[in-house]
């Protein structure tokens, strides 16, 4: 009885077992996303910040939530949503499977409020590659998660672009840190901010030289309907991804100044016009906020809730527009090379070339384990990897094979019983498989993290300039011990020397203006109750020579109160176990923090409030006085 009970629930084991995938996964391959059937992946999402917004809390720990919110977008006619927080210590397994059962995709800012890189002073630090890859851990599990954001609009403009080396150094790092450990190739990539003067700059320098990122996320909000594809500016934006050697899209936009909006612009983007270079768009957002731009109003529970006339529109329009783009068997990688690494300009991008990188780790190679095989379009990723060296090479699965039993002149009860012993064979190997998977889940879901393997190495941040202010210095941490997931062999580190030119400006070592959280506009100068060192944009402030698309994006110039010293001291802390008296202290430091946010947030919407009567009075007024002109 019991074995028949194994052989009926075969097939439902057979979709826990590794390399089995319930959804295809996605794979980065040259400047296009592609799944697992070989098929050209296109980005149709929807930036995920339910209930709150604007907080700095995870959308990914409510099941029945995440399970209502799945089906609304399967319905709108979403594969993909953007996460901008996470937290690494609680279980996201509920989440990750109602979207995954509705098709649905993860992409995972990996920075948070406290840990991302700073803007006017950047940082690599070895406590934030401890915060990114705790997150990381906690996602590389599922198979729906797209990708992960090393940043979002770090560099906003041409005087703190010499932030780009920090934000590629960091994907280098987590991109040696999932190869070390052994995860599939997930892509690893960055959110850039909409400034047209620097877009060409960053997103050729993040793509250049011999480190790279694994795609560029545009965040665009100039198609304001009715508009079109010159008006708009898609077209000068298209022209910059030409010949781009990795997958580019629309991380955020729909500009919602002419409501409802109707989304003409995903005609271009997935049409004839974009579909060639450009692989989707992001839609901000899902929720609806004061800000207008949600595309869902929920009431007091899960199930009660209002489309806005922006989410028939979008659907309208997802309905029509299904492009196929091209077959991973038809596709020329041969054609795709990196841009040319940009150089200094006078008063303007401050990168110089190819600079040399402050990473903390070094490079962990490997055979690319999430490559579609080039000769099968149906064919599946390749077999789990296995380690020797510092490469992991691919293993060979190949079962076909002429000389099997089933050919030979074996009697009927020989072929019997070599039958019953592969199927007995087959199920236990099953069984060993799936205690194995769920062995292993649970070990990663656990936050158990080690960043110290044997050989690394912390990069040392570039030298400061004479000019710079003395009083401020770096410190240079160190990692001593022996394991990083299982034993490997790392090759020749990055960025443990000094750059072979000077860089143009001085990179500090101090964390400041973090920026992975999208904001509301601010409409009103009001200072939080509580007063900091200073106060920290979630969202870029435009310069006067900024693109006067910034206007239209919903995050203007809203903030976020940070004490700051605390942050830049917290940042220059090499890994240390902590006790369980600095863990509870720390613990109640962020929850001071969300609710000094919360503070912030409540005064903001006051003096929203507050304006809007104001505009409306003025408004009765001018009303009044036309009416008395025509009556006149």
């Amino acid at each position: 009885m019991w074995f028949f009970l194994v052989l009926v629930g075969a097939p439902f084991l057979l979709g826990l077992v590794p390399g089995t995938e319930t959804i295809p996964i996605i794979s980065g391959i040259g400047s296009k996303f592609f799944d697992s059937n070989g098929n050209q992946f296109f980005i149709k999402g929807v930036a995920y910040l339910p209930n709150g917004g604007e907080s700095v809390s995870d959308p990914l720990t409510d099941t029945d939530q995440c399970t209502e919110d799945a089906a609304l977008m399967s319905t709108l006619g979403a594969n993909t949503i953007r996460v901008y927080t996470a937290n690494s210590s609680v279980d996201h397994s509920g989440c990750m499977l109602a979207f995954e059962n509705a098709g649905i995709y993860v992409l995972v800012n990996l920075d948070s409020i406290t840990s991302g890189i700073g803007r006017a002073s950047a940082a690599w630090t070895t406590s934030q590659l401890k915060e990114f890859s705790a997150v990381m851990d906690s996602f590389a599990i599922y198979n729906n998660t797209l990708g992960f954001f090393v940043g979002s609009e770090v560099v906003t403009e041409m005087t703190n672009s010499d932030a780009a080396p920090f934000i590629k150094a960091a994907a280098v790092d987590l991109k040696s840190y999932r190869n070390s450990k052994g995860y599939r190739e997930i892509p690893v990539g960055y959110a850039g901010a909409d400034v047209e003067s620097l877009r060409p700059y960053l997103q050729n320098y993040l793509a250049c030289g011999s480190d790279s990122i694994d795609f560029f996320g545009q965040n665009q909000y100039s198609w304001c309907d009715p508009s079109s594809f010159t008006i708009s500016g898609y077209d000068t934006v298209y022209a910059n991804a030409s010949n781009y050697s990795v997958p580019i899209f629309f991380s955020e936009t729909g500009c919602n100044l002419n409501p409802p909006r109707k989304f003409d612009d995903q005609a271009a983007i997935f049409g004839p016009e974009m579909n060639e270079e450009w692989s989707g768009a992001v839609i901000y957002e899902w929720d609806m906020e004061e800000n207008g731009y949600g595309l869902v109003s929920y009431g007091s529970s899960a199930t009660a809730y209002t489309l806005a006339p922006d989410y028939t529109n979008l659907q309208s329009q997802w309905a029509t527009l299904t492009p196929t783009g091209t077959l991973s068997i038809n596709y020329d990688l041969a054609t795709i090379t990196p841009p040319a690494c940009p150089t200094s300009t006078s008063n303007g991008w401050l990168v110089n070339g190819d600079v040399k990188l402050p990473t903390l780790l070094k490079v962990v190679s490997v055979t690319s384990s999430s490559s579609i095989s080039r000769s099968n379009p149906g064919s599946t990723l390749a077999a789990p990897t296995s380690f020797s060296g510092s490469q992991a090479t691919s293993t060979d699965f190949n079962t076909s094979t002429p000389d099997s039993p089933a050919s030979t002149g074996l009697s009927a009860g020989a072929k019997a019983g070599l039958a019953v012993g592969a199927i007995v064979f087959l199920v236990l190997l099953i069984l060993a498989t799936f205690l194995l998977r769920r062995w292993r889940t649970n070990k990663t879901l656990k936050k158990n993290l080690d960043l110290s393997p044997e050989g690394l190495e912390v990069g040392i941040p570039y030298p400061k300039q004479e000019h710079e202010n003395p009083s401020i210095s770096t410190q240079e941490a160190h990692t001593n011990a022996s394991e990083l997931g299982s034993p490997i062999s790392i090759p020749a580190e990055l960025g443990n020397s000094t750059p072979s030119q000077p860089h143009p400006d001085s990179i500090i070592s101090t964390v400041a203006e973090l920026s992975p959280i999208p904001a509301t506009p601010k409409v009103s100068s009001a200072s939080p109750t509580k007063t900091f060192a200073s106060s920290i944009p979630r969202r870029a402030v435009p310069s006067s020579t900024a693109s006067s698309s910034w206007i239209n994006a919903p995050w203007h110039s809203e903030s976020l109160p940070i004490d700051t010293e605390r942050e830049a001291k917290a940042q220059e802390v090499p890994l240390l176990t902590t006790n369980a008296e600095e863990d509870e202290l720390s613990r109640i430091e962020a929850e001071e923090r969300r609710i000094d946010a919360q503070i912030a947030e409540s005064e903001r919407i006051r003096a929203l409030k507050a304006e809007k009567a104001a505009l409306q009075a003025k408004k009765a007024e001018l009303l009044a006085k036309r009416e008395s002109s025509a009556n006149t």
